[in-house]
């Protein structure tokens, strides 16, 4: 069993100093990655403490995170992610050692669901955007901003006691939406199309009127 504090993800870096955080979930019918976006002063006590390893599954997986650090001046830039299989993520270390009523559902034929609340105190500095990315039907959510595919919640340290995450995604439907504007592009070709033949039609047989005239 590794030992804890290599276990409990990006949330736990307790003394990043300067730290900037961002979460994006990004799910799809086939898969679901996470991805942390930090931002630290570039200093070495930061730079070690983005070193240590970070596993996003349970302490008993080998699994780490993919990793990529870049240096600034005086900012260091990391992101880490990892794509889960759907059925992989119920066992994901970010929710799971954050909250305390989680409610995950991945094997549902037709739907996604994740319902997060009541935090454990599992971070520093709670002043995060967490992002919910789908090009799928979003059926339900109590998301604070949405803006496109992106359904945004703001953590902070006065919402954190009662900060909550729920979002009902439907299966197999980003295909049908892409299509669904695919055939409304082609309606409205269609009938501008129309609308410009029927006017030089009518154009035409006025001007022939005029002549005979």
């Amino acid at each position: 069993m590794k030992n804890i504090k290599y276990i409990i993800l990006l949330f736990l870096f307790l003394t990043l100093v300067g730290c900037k955080q961002e979460y994006n979930l990004v799910v799809t019918d086939t898969s679901i990655t996470e991805e942390f976006k930090i931002t630290v002063d570039n200093n070495e006590d930061n730079l070690k403490r983005l070193n240590v390893k970070q596993y996003p599954l349970h302490a008993n997986n080998d699994i780490l995170y993919n990793k990529k650090i870049t240096k600034n001046g005086k900012i260091i830039s990391a992101i880490f992610n990892y794509t889960y299989r759907p059925y992989d993520f119920v066992n994901a270390n970010s929710f799971n050692q954050c909250f305390k009523n989680k409610k995950v559902i991945v094997d549902d034929e037709k739907y996604y669901e994740f319902n997060f609340s009541d935090m454990m105190d599992c971070m520093y500095n709670y002043n995060m955007n967490i992002n919910i990315i789908t090009k799928n039907k979003v059926v339900s959510h109590n998301a604070d901003k949405v803006k496109g595919n992106k359904y945004t919640w703001y953590l902070t340290d006065d919402n954190k006691d009662k900060f909550s995450i729920e979002i009902k995604i439907e299966k197999g439907t980003a295909k049908n939406i892409l299509e669904q504007y695919k055939i409304l592009t082609y309606v409205v070709v269609g009938i501008v199309s129309f609308g410009i033949i029927l006017g030089i039609f009518i154009v035409i047989k006025k001007i022939r009127k005029n002549n005979k005239v």
